[in-house]
């Protein structure tokens, strides 16, 4: 039975309805952490791992310079005794490495592809990572400890510079949220909020980051999905019944027509769809986890032998769907695949029910088919009764 994390006093309707990307929210006692036991020493430990993200903030007051360091760290070095000026330790997919926080992300009533990650921060006292602004929603819950916090809101137009090459802050603002937080309190900040967090004596503190789609970094997608469809021998063609009077002078009707041949080309539903998946459904570090071996794998050789078989998906598999027309869309994990409205079914009780093995009730040899390819591209184990 999975403990009930979030107080019974928190309405994740009225927050959806009143707050949700709209203002800032501060919750006291939001969340009960007794579940949790990640502590500094164990943060440092991953943050010594060859492939575990993470980095130090480091402030030195008197001169208001600041520096990032990224890891791997050295679990001996002596700077994590380090008093005399603040800084701050942060390790990011701790979901992926811890399962307390695993089951922290199951108990948020948000799409598992919506969500980026969950980082925690240790900081020594008057560490920070100076005032900011994310471009995206993020839940600060208390760890252990205090902080003060200063919260802004939308309407403060703020310029960012670069105190350091990997640290973006913002100039001073008025703060409408001025708190202390203490373990189990819960801060919302919407999209570019400006806020700055500063450690009293020590604390830890959970960020849950959400995944905002970047427009930019999608348009290369849809690109790409546009000119794997687009027929090479779509070309220029002139206005019909207009003469060419002018040599050096492109006739405006000829023109007209090409931007509207050109328009029509550049949308593409089905293109952008499958863009948009890809990139929500995206790993954000493909090499934390990896598919626990089977203690005796039977698997399967054939595409016949799927109804003697059964499937698993993994906890941490990012899975989002779109329909397209008569056909369900399906990302995992950064590859986007079509299917009937069974397949997809019958794929939700895989995602229902992860790490967990379901038996195969295909009949249709397209999604047998489907459910194969899955198989080699290592998206679904399988494994023979």
């Amino acid at each position: 039975m999975t403990t009930q994390l979030f107080s019974s006093r928190f309405s994740w309707q009225r927050f959806f309805e009143e707050y949700w990307q709209r203002k800032p929210l501060f919750i006291k006692n939001a969340i009960d952490l007794s579940q949790i036991s990640l502590n500094k020493d164990k943060l440092i430990q991953l943050a010594c791992e060859e492939d575990i993200e993470s980095r130090i903030v480091k402030h030195k007051v008197d001169s208001s310079s600041w520096q990032v360091e990224h890891g791997p760290f050295d679990v001996d070095d002596t700077f994590w005794q380090q008093e005399n000026s603040p800084w701050t330790l942060l390790v990011q997919s701790i979901e992926i490495l811890d399962d307390d926080f695993s089951q922290l992300l199951k108990q948020i009533p948000i799409p598992r592809w919506r969500i980026d990650d969950i980082m925690v921060s240790y900081a020594s006292d008057g560490g920070g990572v100076g005032p900011h602004i994310d471009q995206y929603d993020v839940f600060l819950i208390q760890g252990s400890g205090k902080r003060h916090w200063r919260v802004g809101d939308k309407s403060q137009q703020l310029k960012e510079i670069f105190v350091d090459d990997a640290l973006k802050q913002v100039s001073s603002f008025e703060a409408t949220i001025d708190v202390i937080t203490e373990p189990g309190d819960l801060l919302y900040i919407p999209p570019n909020v400006a806020h700055h967090g500063t450690a009293i004596d020590s604390c830890m503190t959970f960020s849950v980051g959400f995944r905002a789609p970047n427009l930019q970094e999608l348009l290369p997608h849809y690109t790409e999905n546009l000119l794997a469809s687009l027929e090479k021998s779509a070309r220029y063609t002139d206005a019909q019944g207009v003469p060419f009077n002018d040599v050096l002078h492109v006739d405006e009707s000829s023109f007209a027509k090409f931007a509207t041949d050109f328009q029509s080309i550049l949308w593409d539903a089905l293109a952008l769809k499958e863009a948009f998946l890809a990139q929500v459904t995206q790993q954000r570090n493909d090499f934390l986890f990896e598919d626990e071996e089977l203690d005796s794998p039977v698997n399967p050789t054939t595409i016949s032998e799927l109804n003697l078989c059964e499937a698993m998906i993994g906890k941490h598999d990012r899975i989002a769907s779109l329909r397209h027309e008569n056909q369900m869309l399906i990302g995992i994990n950064g590859e986007v695949f079509s299917s009937s409205m069974t397949f997809y079914n019958w794929l939700t009780k895989l995602y229902n029910t992860p790490e967990t093995w379901v038996p195969i009730s295909l009949d249709d040899d397209a999604d047998k088919t489907l459910l194969w390819s899955l198989y080699e591209s290592e998206l679904v184990q399988i494994q023979t009764f």
